[in-house]
């Protein structure tokens, strides 16, 4: 029985509530990583007694034994999504570390670059030296890494790395779910119309009043949010999610929480069931999208960074940009604009050409003698796992129901932002060591010798001003702590009251909310 690592905290077979998922985050902060790793498992599934056991996304080699790992698992398969940005650098250097120590096969199923829309590549980045070495550590231990679309691929190139050699574009993994063939339906927008609306924190402006918009001409309108704290938002009313725009839905007071219009989807099988019941999917987020697609739902994308062009484009994907929705007034209007069949057109050399990958670098997959293969091991075995519902906004409850969830969930923020505040800080803590130690030593170099002097004080200004940054860090992350405390400190307050009475008063005021 063969054994995979794979990166994630669990596998479509293990079911969790959302107080479990609450508790300990499992899908990476995005619950979009829960659908690519649904695709590479069915995919790598030969049969059913291939084991894939989760890392829990923990790469330092002293958290997870690289002797361990080589001697209990056959390989370690990482499908990855924009890794290649400025706040993973750390992340990536650990895992550098650790695949270093490997003995065992580490391939890289999808991993991307988060830029703007048009990078400027020749300008590097910051993290350049942090991908040079982790692309260099994994093809000591796989044949070639995947990537997501053509603007990586082209950066990986300025880094000095061979298309077709060290590299090879396959677009995104979740896209090849359930095979080779895409067919989607003609989407019929009447007034009842079931539609699917999804964005970031960071979506633009003139795309969040877009949907807007949408939600104000189609009744049955859905918001569908990704992110671990949006989590905390639908199922206990906050904290608020961090944002710079005013119409976000960051808090419950937003009229997709407070009409019951927010659905948070804990496993990739239940939000596939809900997108097969939807017109149409539109908005910001790729995964979003493509949990319609994949299963003959058609999606719109509106994209406003290189990570999603360079994956809309490579699947073909019915998109629109920032520049071009400001053009429509309507759904109908956009609808009307794309074409939603080319996703369908490519998808089948797309789906060749990852097939072709996952062969040249040595993993057995259930295509390999049927491209059109219908009797799936993974399907097999995952018809008897229950799956949990989606989490509906806290505002659907009664006003017991409501109070519960509120102690529910303010308890478990608590405890999770005050392990995280004390994880953060000894982390930066024992860097400030580190630096502080360097420091010294370049102090005691500086005073025995007078060679290279402007160098010298050069290094030493520049660990006073990452001493100076961390802890400026560590004070900005106790603020933060502090504000979500406190309002997670008002709704614990509801349910210290000694009369019942007052505390069912207070929930029927949340109540009317949904008002």
């Amino acid at each position: 029985m063969k054994k995979f690592l794979v990166r994630g905290a669990m596998t479509p077979f293990e079911i969790f509530t959302a107080e479990e998922m609450l508790e300990k985050d499992r899908t990476g902060s995005n619950n979009g990583n829960l659908l690519y790793q649904y695709s590479v498992m069915r995919a790598l599934m030969i049969n059913e007694e291939i084991n894939f056991t989760p890392d829990g996304y923990l790469y330092n080699a002293s958290q997870f034994r690289a002797e361990e790992i080589n001697e209990t698992y056959d390989a370690y398969i990482m499908p990855l999504a924009d890794a290649f940005r400025d706040d993973f650098r750390s992340t990536l250097r650990g895992y550098t570390q650790l695949i270093k120590q490997l003995k065992i096969p580490v391939h890289i199923i999808g991993v991307g670059l988060r830029a703007s829309y048009e990078p400027n590549l020749s300008n590097g980045f910051a993290f350049d030296d942090d991908v040079k070495d982790f692309i260099k550590a994994v093809l000591e231990k796989s044949p070639q890494v995947g990537l997501r679309g053509e603007i990586t691929a082209d950066y990986l190139k300025q880094l000095g790395f061979k298309e077709g050699v060290d590299y090879r574009v396959i677009g995104c993994p979740s896209l090849y779910t359930f095979g080779r063939n895409l067919m989607l339906r003609q989407p019929k927008l009447t007034k009842e119309a079931y539609i699917s609306l999804n964005a970031s924190p960071s979506t633009s402006h003139q795309t969040l009043q877009f949907l807007e918009q949408v939600s104000t001409e189609y009744p049955n309108h859905y918001f569908i949010p990704q992110l671990h704290n949006e989590l905390f938002l639908t199922y206990s009313g906050g904290p608020s999610i961090a944002t710079e725009s005013e119409i976000y839905p960051h808090t419950l007071h937003h009229h997709f929480y407070r009409s019951g219009k927010a659905k948070y989807f804990l496993s990739a099988r239940t939000w596939f069931d809900y997108m097969k019941k939807i017109e149409i999917s539109v908005g910001s987020r790729l995964h979003g999208n493509v949990a319609a697609t994949v299963v003959g739902t058609p999606s719109i994308s509106i994209v406003q960074d290189a990570r999603m062009r360079e994956l809309t484009n490579w699947h073909g994907l019915a998109h629109t940009t920032l520049e071009q929705i400001n053009q429509y007034s309507h759904l109908e209007d956009l609808l009307s604009a794309v074409d939603l069949s080319t996703v369908e057109k490519k998808q089948g050399k797309n789906f060749d050409n990852f097939i072709d990958f996952l062969t040249y670098i040595g993993l057995e997959h259930i295509y390999e003698q049927d491209r059109h293969l219908t009797e799936i091991p993974f399907d097999k075995k995952i018809q008897n796992v229950s799956e949990e519902p989606p989490v509906e906004s806290l505002t659907t409850l009664s006003p017991e129901g409501m109070l519960e969830r509120i102690q529910i969930g303010s308890t478990i923020y608590k405890s999770r932002a005050d392990r995280q505040l004390q994880f953060n800080i000894h982390t930066r803590e024992s860097t400030l060591k580190k630096l502080r130690n360097d420091l010294s030593i370049l102090n005691k170099k500086h005073k025995s010798t007078k060679n290279n002097l402007a160098t010298t004080q050069e290094a030493i200004k520049n660990k006073d001003t990452q001493i100076s940054q961390l802890e400026k860090i560590i004070a900005e992350q106790t603020n933060q702590l502090a504000k979500n405390s406190q309002e997670i400190d008002y709704l614990q307050q509801t349910l210290n009251r000694k009369s019942v009475k007052t505390a069912l008063t207070i929930a029927d005021k949340i109540a009317a909310l949904k008002k």
